[in-house]
């Protein structure tokens, strides 16, 4: 995790230095929600393999990635790019995924549905649909 320690510290060195309006920015902030993903993803494993029920490192983590995520998820919300496009859904699917293992499932449905409402977004929307129903059958929402 070393690395992810010293990558983070040296992309958040590099933020103040930036236009924050910047598409350099937006660009660097969803790197960092990346690496703090990965970096909680590691801390779970690790968590799992130590038997801990209680580790809080990983879902401080993963609050830190939907912080990121969601700042270019705002930058990027009216694009038209296919690849800021792309990008966008990787972020509102990520950022699904990090709401859910951080037990926040009301956040999580509500990204799915934005992306059901996002008409860009169509190749994401089946992911969208089965992440909602996994939601609801977590919540044991289900008929027999």
């Amino acid at each position: 995790m070393s690395t992810h320690d010293a990558l983070i510290e040296k992309l958040k060195k590099v933020l103040p230095q930036i236009d924050q309006k910047s598409q350099q920015s937006t660009v660097i902030k969803i790197r960092l929600a990346d690496v703090f993903a990965e970096r909680a993803r590691l801390k779970a494993m690790a968590a799992g393999e130590k038997n801990c029920v209680d580790c809080k490192g990983a879902e401080q983590d993963r609050r830190e990635a939907i912080a990121y995520y969601l700042i270019g998820k705002n930058a990027l919300k009216n694009s038209r790019d296919a690849e800021e496009i792309d990008t966008l859904q990787r972020i509102c699917l990520q950022l699904a995924n990090l709401y859910t293992l951080n037990q926040q499932l009301k956040s999580a449905e509500n990204v799915y549905r934005e992306i059901l409402r996002d008409s860009r977004l169509k190749s994401s929307y089946s992911k969208a649909y089965l992440g909602i129903g996994e939601i609801h059958f977590r919540k044991s929402n289900y008929r027999g």
